[in-house]
């Protein structure tokens, strides 16, 4: 034995712990990265958003939260969110205001549980109003801050909480609406989109079918943006060889993973889509195929049966909210031409029965 080696092999694992945050109830989330589309899987979209733009989130990332400029910007919801019980939950940064700011708002006379609004005061830094059924109250937020506000309904009993905290709760004793409000929800703007408009930013807009419970508004609160925790581990393994000759090895044995930020989007070549484009009671269901997809210029839309889909439509929603495309089942196979529509991203292909109702929602992406 001519010497002794010690091989000193370094692993540096990152592990990423990512927050479990709730899910059961979850009706619609809209995480505003880049886009308007609702995470929830329950397909609710986001109809119209004009002068909104996409800003910095709590965590600084670049286009991860909706900014309203405070003049004729908007988005609306295509859904009242009409529950028994109930939470919503979203982050808000607003900047000082000189006259009333809705937040949000679902106010319309076909409501069972009542309107619904979230405004801040006028003449206020950060003093917001929360108003349901006949009761309003009134709470304090950071201006030009991150705020988590949630609030929730049991029935007639409400709960407002600010970052993570409970600030106020009471009761309802009637459901009152008004007749003129959109039939959706509204966020920054009154209840029929014409005025008192928000100017800051929102992010992260959740809503709940059921009452959450401290601790899972204690997560939501803990939520900064950033769906990861990194740990750095380095382990050090010695061993001790004996070595015949002068021969010897030194492995170096090193993983490092950062990840930013990951959207994951599952798509397949041929979206084949069944849609049902009659009732529940009598359900007809027509046979739908686009590809393909992804794609770099154009998608060809093809039917079996035309006589099925007369009067329903097919239309592409871009990542703002906007209608880039619409389109009649008049032909077999129809083309769609994209790169000469809209830039590269995600899109949302709605199919739409003879009553424009939607009954179909599937992603369309366009890449380079």
């Amino acid at each position: 034995m001519k010497k002794i080696r010690f091989i000193l092999i370094a692993f540096f694992i990152t592990s990423f712990a990512f927050a479990q945050l709730p899910t059961i109830g979850l009706k619609a989330h809209f995480k505003f990265n880049y886009n308007l589309i609702d995470s929830s899987g329950n397909n609710v979209l986001i109809t119209n958003a004009p002068g909104t733009t996409h800003g910095g989130d709590r965590a600084n990332k670049v286009n991860s939260s909706l900014y309203f400029t405070g003049t004729n910007s908007y988005a609306t919801i295509n859904n009242l969110f009409d529950y028994k019980q109930k939470t919503v939950s979203l982050w808000l940064r607003p900047s000082t205001n000189t006259n009333t700011q809705m937040l949000v708002v679902a106010d319309r006379s076909s409501l069972v549980n009542g309107l619904f609004y979230l405004s801040l005061i006028e003449n206020t830094t950060g003093q917001m109003r929360f108003a349901t059924g006949n009761v309003s109250d009134t709470i304090q937020l950071g201006s030009d801050v991150w705020n988590h506000l949630v609030v929730t309904l049991d029935t007639m009993k409400y709960k407002i909480y600010v970052n993570g905290a409970l600030k106020k709760s009471g009761v309802k004793t009637a459901n009152i609406t008004s007749a003129s409000g959109i039939n959706g929800t509204v966020l920054g703007s009154d209840r029929i989109a014409s005025g008192s408009f928000y100017r800051g930013n929102m992010d992260d807009f959740r809503v709940y079918n059921r009452v959450l419970n401290n601790s899972e508004i204690s997560q939501l609160a803990a939520e900064n943006g950033v769906p990861f925790d990194t740990t750095i581990v380095t382990s050090y393994d010695t061993i001790r060889t004996n070595i015949i000759d002068t021969t010897y090895s030194i492995i170096y044995d090193t993983v490092i993973t950062n990840i930013i930020d990951t959207n994951f989007v599952s798509v397949a070549d041929t979206l084949f889509i069944k849609a049902q484009i009659s009732n529940i009671v009598n359900p007809i269901f027509a046979d739908i195929k686009v590809y393909p997809n992804p794609t770099s210029s154009d998608i060809f839309v093809e039917v079996n049966d035309l006589a099925l889909l007369q009067g329903s439509t097919f239309k592409l929603i871009a990542m703002n909210g906007a209608t880039v495309y619409n389109g009649n089942f008049t032909q077999l196979k129809s083309t769609i031409s994209l790169s000469s529509l809209m830039g590269y991203g995600t899109y949302q292909l709605l199919i739409l029965n003879a009553q424009q109702q939607v009954v179909s929602n599937k992603k369309i992406v366009l890449v380079k």
